[in-house]
């Protein structure tokens, strides 16, 4: 129940920081400890603490392909892999094949419109005619006001029936208690090729 947060401002203080919270500096301080105290030379490897469930990463596309690789760096290899999860800023619909191969197996938040499997194709071909070369910030832009303006018509229906849900291209939404309009985003995960949508229970 316990969570670990790690801040840090540049690359030093960032290994530096990920070191500490997976208690490698500890294992190498008992390691240095061993070699004083014994005359033969001791072959030995570090090894990360093993009660972390999971790492949540906050940060750009650039920033993970910078930290993933160090937390697997710091990860023993008795040790089981650890999850590494992210928000959608980790993640760029213009994210190419190296970028993909960089955070394989990092899993992120996001809206549908960004996830090319999830979107409506004849919506996305004449986005894609129209508007080439948009940035991610206007794409998720688009797609707000897409949903925005299909949902009018759903939501009479919704108060009808609540069990009713709106597949929007920013994700699915459901009208709950005052009539709150709630959103749920989906999952993607990094794969050699591209992305994969990631299906929880």
């Amino acid at each position: 129940n316990t969570i670990n947060l790690v801040f840090y401002k540049n690359s030093a203080e960032m290994q530096a920081n990920i070191a500490a919270m997976l208690a490698v500096n500890k294992s190498k301080s008992r390691i240095s400890q061993l070699n004083t105290k014994v005359s033969s030379s001791v072959i030995s490897k570090p090894r990360n603490r093993r009660d972390v469930d999971m790492i949540y990463f906050v940060g750009s596309p650039q920033q993970a392909r910078l930290i993933k690789p160090y937390i697997e760096v710091n990860t023993s290899e008795f040790a089981s892999t650890i999850a590494i999860y992210a928000s959608s800023r980790s993640h760029s619909y213009r994210a190419g094949i190296a970028i993909s191969k960089d955070l394989k197996g990092l899993t992120f938040t996001q809206i549908p419109w960004l996830l090319k499997t999830e979107q409506d194709a004849s919506l996305a071909a004449l986005h894609q005619q129209l508007w080439p070369t948009r940035s991610d910030g206007l794409l998720r832009l688009f797609a707000m006001g897409y949903d925005s303006f299909n949902l009018i018509e759903q939501i009479d229906l919704m108060q009808q029936a609540p069990y009713v849900q709106y597949w929007g291209q920013t994700g699915v939404f459901k009208l709950g208690a005052s009539n709150t309009l709630t959103r749920s985003l989906l999952w993607g995960t990094y794969k050699n090729n591209g992305i994969e949508t990631v299906a929880f229970e």
